[in-house]
């Protein structure tokens, strides 16, 4: 989509309304070098340092100053300033060394730290893992547009298996909801989205009873048109021959002609169906009990397949009970349940419909916890974790697993974990834990973990972080795996060293750098024994560098991070190619991943009106290049092949720009007005995406839509 204007006047106007989010915050500083110091929500960034809560990183209750992990969290208020219609978008504004990709099979895949998978990041709702165990990891909660039941986001950057078990490889996301604690009111939001097309209300009911009894209540629903080609179109990379199925006849398509015939709207709902979210939870003193139905799924950016779409059901139940137990220690028994399902199509040559994955799957889960707390200085923790999950389940009828046959199958895994908290003095705090995991098949799991953190002076802090995680592999293909008489499936390890060094300059800015190094084996399907192994060996080495400045009623946030793959080594007979290239000889990269990520978010509040700005740079894929350079093309035989790359666009930076404009017409109405992908009027190359896909479509890839999204949202409290 273009705009009859020139280039100069739009970046014209781009500098101008950047230029409205700072000119504010500059102009009291030189007036008035005193930063402002304001009640809870406008709390300095010094106080908010030294709040202790309840944090994802550690099994006692911690500061984020002193918190024994990194940590991004994105507050309720960044949600509804960054106008960030799915969490996939909200994550790629604020945490550094997050990135996401699209894909054929799956509509998504996430990364951090240069490790590009769903399945190898943990994500959890209010301390519950969500992850589905049959298959693909993560597939539910990314796509919703409605996130207004989500009160904050913690990220914690870097492994997490010591307290939360297999499956925090890369990162730990923490999705905490609302409760009548911290939502007392009634909310009502309607949204409509412009050239990614979209319809959208929310509904939220928080009530507090006598006492500390209360509870809270939403559902939301949204009608997911999307985007279609005019708007996002779809380049495959290369030239192309496609078989329209619709009447049998040849299409013939260059690497930079839309690929009109495949593929449907960009970010179209899953058969037609209302995209739908609903949480209901109850809080007391002693009882914290929630459950969350969430309905969603989309059609995929597949190049090989018309219309292919994937659908998705997730519920989730927790109950848990507290109680103090003389006066040094808490017990905490929480037990849940989950029932995930999905289901893939696709229309074949013959446009008939087919179903080639299809399943349930269910998860008991049980876990008793015992805090005891010594003194002021000493803390331990230690826990015990049962769950049972019967997996590959049919759905309505249909079953398209290859592991389970016609009934699925049960897993059990039962863990253990402990943490010790010791303030050894008023500089120096140590937190050492572990946990150990066993799987029905699997070999014993062992996940330690140990952080020293120093802080000389209030201004300080210096973090050294040491870990060991693991991760199973898919269920469905341990499945296979133990079907062809595999011995126990092999365990995913990262051992992880992290250094950090937080300083604030003032109050209200702070600065910090995070340096890794892991040392990685991950899995991978193995040509010559016939079931999944052991791939290889991957080193690999990075730093983040993030701050946060507060000033007045402007805060900006800023982040860039780097991670490059030092050593590759590959066991003979893995397939390791979406891991890197390196073993060809051809470069040194991660595949899925651009090397360097640049971010900036700001807002300002002036009067009634809230200015809003994101800026993400990803600075290119090397590692991709050199994949899409190698793939194999099945037109050649299926040999390893140089091709000749005819569109390198999907390797090159791409720019994603965020404008808003919230306006508070009243204490009960708010009026928003957002613009997404920006550039993307002026460029589309500026906005594209890369499609996760393998042999000659590895250089396909999909604009994001400049688009526009209204809101309005009536509250009283």
């Amino acid at each position: 989509m273009q705009l009859n204007c020139s280039l100069s006047f739009f970046h014209l106007l781009v500098l101008t309304w950047l230029s409205i989010l700072t000119s504010y915050c500059i102009a009291v500083e030189e007036g008035d070098t005193t930063l402002s110091v304001q009640t809870i929500m406008n709390m300095s960034l010094e106080e908010l340092l030294q709040v202790e809560y309840i944090s994802t990183s550690s099994l006692a209750p911690t500061s984020r100053n002193s918190s024994p992990s990194s940590l991004t969290i994105i507050t309720h208020q960044d949600i509804e300033n960054s106008g960030a219609r799915r969490i996939t978008d909200l994550l790629e504004i604020f945490v550094p060394n997050f990135q996401y990709i699209l894909q054929g099979v799956i509509p998504w895949q996430i990364g951090s730290r240069g490790i590009m998978s769903n399945d190898k990041q943990l994500w959890l709702v209010n301390g519950k893992n969500i992850l589905q165990r049959t298959s693909n990891g993560l597939s539910s909660e990314l796509d919703i547009p409605n996130l207004s039941d989500i009160n904050y986001i913690e990220v914690v950057r870097g492994p997490g298996s010591a307290l939360h078990g297999p499956g925090a490889l890369g990162m730990v996301f923490n999705i905490i909801t609302f409760d009548h604690t911290s939502f007392d009111g009634f909310e009502a939001q309607t949204k409509v989205g412009i050239a990614e097309k979209f319809n959208s209300v929310e509904l939220k009911l928080g009530h507090s009873f006598s006492g500390s009894n209360g509870i809270f209540a939403y559902i939301s629903a949204a009608d997911m048109t999307g985007a279609n080609h005019e708007h996002a179109p779809m380049y495959s990379g290369r030239e192309t021959t496609f078989i329209n199925s619709l009447n049998n006849t040849q299409l013939n398509y260059g690497p930079t002609e839309d690929n009109a015939l495949y593929g449907r709207n960009y970010r179209e709902g899953y058969d037609d169906d209302i995209k739908w979210k609903g949480h209901l939870h109850y809080k007391s003193s002693r009882f914290d009990i929630w459950l969350r139905h969430v309905n969603g799924g989309e059609h995929q950016n597949n190049f090989e397949k018309q219309y292919q779409q994937t659908g998705y059901g997730h519920t989730n139940f927790s109950s848990t009970y507290k109680n103090d137990i003389g006066t040094k220690n808490t017990l905490t028994v929480t037990i849940g349940w989950d029932n995930f399902w999905l289901q893939r199509h696709f229309f074949n040559t013959e446009q008939q419909r087919v179903t080639d994955r299809s399943y349930n799957e269910y998860e008991y889960n049980l876990k008793i916890q015992n805090k005891w707390t010594k003194n002021d200085s000493f803390i331990a923790v230690v826990g015990a974790e049962y769950r049972y999950e019967e997996l590959g389940r049919k759905k309505n009828g249909l079953l398209a697993l290859h592991g389970g046959g016609n009934e699925g199958w049960e897993t059990k895994s039962p863990s253990v974990y402990g943490e010790i908290n010791w303030v050894t003095s008023d500089s120096f705090k140590l937190v050492a834990g572990a946990r150990a995991d066993q799987h029905t098949f699997t070999r014993n799991m062992f996940s330690p973990r140990m952080s020293f953190i120093f802080t000389p002076n209030r201004y300080d802090t210096y973090k050294i972080i040491t870990s060991r995680s693991v991760r199973v592999n898919a269920s469905n293909d341990m499945k296979i795996d133990m079907n062809n008489n595999s011995p126990k499936s092999d365990i995913e390890t990262l051992r992880a060293l992290e250094l950090t060094f937080d300083h604030l300059f003032s109050p209200d800015f702070k600065v910090g750098v995070d340096v890794f190094y892991h040392d990685w084996e991950p899995l991978s399907f193995n040509h010559e024994k016939l079931y999944r192994t052991l791939g290889g060996k991957i080193k690999s080495a990075g730093f983040e560098i993030d701050g946060e400045w507060k000033c007045q009623n402007t805060t900006i946030r800023a982040s860039h991070s780097y991670t490059k793959l030092l050593e590759f080594n590959k066991i003979p007979g893995a397939t390791f190619n979406h891991y890197s290239t390196a073993e060809t000889g051809l470069g040194n990269d991660f595949t899925y991943w651009n090397n360097h990520s640049s971010k900036l978010f700001t807002t300002n509040k002036f009067g009634k009106w809230n200015y809003n700005a994101s800026f993400v740079i990803n600075w290119g894929s090397p590692g991709g290049y050199n994949f899409a350079l190698t793939a194999s093309d099945p037109d050649l035989g299926g040999d390893l092949e140089n091709y000749l790359l005819d569109d390198d666009r999907p390797f090159k930076p791409s720019i994603y720009l965020n404008l808003g404009a919230h306006y508070q017409a009243s204490s009960n109405i708010k009026l928003k007005v957002d613009l997404h992908n920006v550039l993307g009027l002026s460029n589309e190359n500026l906005n594209k995406r890369w499609s996760w896909n393998n042999g000659k479509y590895a250089g396909a890839h999909r604009i994001q839509p400049a688009a526009l999204s209204l809101a309005a949202k009536y509250s009283f409290n």
